[in-house]
């Protein structure tokens, strides 16, 4: 039984896999957490079979398009289920055959910022307390929007993306200035912690730009005007509104099983399910609300999220309230 957690910093590159997998081999790991894989789902399956073929998996990509938490064992030495997992973390039950022995075992990527370590829970759990009148969906909407008033003011209060690209630069520069010509162990510490949080600020700005260039188009797009048919043309799409002869399709009749699927009831495990499957730091609507907000509160938002959902197929209607 040996365990073994590693900030790989990066796992696309091939001598850092073969580095791995020789480490693997070489102490006899048969436990172990991979810390800021820097990995986008579609490509961790080619990785994997070159770290270890014998292995099974866990991951966050559930909360984080880059899979910031792998875990991976020996299934000859260990049994393991999914405890909980959340974007900082991965928590699993482990039961090492041989000895019968169970243990829960954690593996912690935690973020660099204490703001992004602030429970988002906590700000979602006060605004969806907030007393609402009118349809489910009136209420959902309600909630969310007095969510994004209080996430707007925690972001002012404690320094806001915009900023902080500003002020990373600013300080690092000010920190080269300073050294001179003594350069210590210390002081290349210090300058390697200004780059890594100039780098972060970056990365989040460029993140944040990518969401609202995203909210622009859906904003635009659904307002049927001259931004939505120029983009049209040049994506070379067809921008008119004449009807389509759907007898030229050629559709095929559907089996009793889809047929079934079709007037199946929507549950809240399919509404979860669905959230899960969407695609990763975009915004899926008008609203500006991604998907990660989505799944790190669903315990919160879930259910009011679903009756929406109900009213809405019920209805067949989103009224504008």
């Amino acid at each position: 039984m040996k365990f073994a957690s590693w900030n790989v910093r990066g796992l696309k590159k091939s001598p850092r896999q073969k580095e791995l997998e020789q480490f693997i081999s070489s102490n006899n790991i048969d436990f172990m957490g991979f810390l800021e894989t820097k990995v986008k789902v579609s490509n961790a399956l080619g990785i994997l079979k070159k770290i270890n073929k014998k292995w099974q998996w866990l991951f966050n990509y559930d909360y984080h398009y880059i899979g910031r938490v792998w875990v991976g064992w020996d299934p000859s030495v260990w049994e393991v289920s999914l405890h909980s997992k959340y974007v900082q973390f991965i928590t699993c039950n482990a039961r090492l055959i041989e000895k019968d022995l169970n243990v829960i075992i954690t593996f912690v990527y935690a973020f660099n910022d204490a703001i992004d370590r602030v429970p988002l829970g906590n700000l979602i759990a006060t605004a969806w307390s907030m007393h609402c009148v009118g349809s489910p969906v009136a209420q959902f909407n309600a909630r969310l929007k007095h969510t994004k008033l209080l996430l707007r003011k925690f972001n002012r209060d404690h320094g806001n993306i915009q900023s902080n690209v500003q002020l990373a630069p600013a300080n690092l520069e000010v920190f080269q200035a300073s050294i001179g010509s003594t350069i210590d162990n210390v002081t290349l510490i210090e300058e390697k912690d200004l780059i890594s949080k100039l780098n972060l600020a970056l990365t989040q700005e460029e993140s944040l730009l990518l969401q609202k260039a995203r909210v622009k188009w859906l904003h635009l797009g659904d307002n049927n005007n001259s931004y939505f048919y120029q983009k049209c043309k040049l994506l070379g799409a067809p921008a008119h509104n004449d009807p389509i002869d759907l007898s030229s399709v050629g559709c095929k009749e559907v089996s009793e099983e889809q047929a079934r699927l079709f007037v199946a009831p929507v549950t809240d495990v399919i509404n979860f399910e669905t959230i899960k499957k969407m695609r990763k730091n975009k915004a899926p609507g008008r609203d500006g609300v991604n998907v990660e907000f989505f799944l790190a509160a669903w315990h919160i938002t879930g259910a009011s999220f679903c009756a929406a959902v109900r009213y809405f197929l019920i209805m067949l209607c989103y009224p504008r309230e």
